[in-house]
């Protein structure tokens, strides 16, 4: 009698614990992904900022991205948005003027 091995399926995952990388139409707020603690997540949501502020196209987004993204992690941007309570706007806000200056 012949049997077939088993095929592996991953756990389902709730609506909550959807990444942002996984629904791209229903952002989270700069606070949630910051508290994910996700790279990927955090990174999207700056490419998306990227993408939409007004950058020189010529540069390329993902170098801005990338510079954007080291900048925030060798400051510890991050964790000060998260300590001093900063809401989703000012993290936005605070986000836009750190790439515009």
């Amino acid at each position: 009698m012949a049997t077939r091995a088993l095929t592996p399926f991953a756990q389902r995952q709730s609506r909550d614990n959807v990444s942002v990388r996984k629904a791209p139409g229903r952002a989270r707020d700069w606070r949630q992904v910051l508290l994910s603690q996700d790279a990927e997540a955090i990174w999207l949501e700056l490419s998306i900022l990227v993408q939409s502020a007004e950058v020189d196209p010529s540069i390329g987004y993902e170098q801005v991205t990338q510079e954007l993204f080291l900048h925030l992690l060798a400051t510890d941007r991050f964790s000060f948005y998260l300590q001093q309570g900063f809401s989703d706007s000012d993290i936005r806000e605070d986000l836009i003027s750190v790439l515009s200056g």
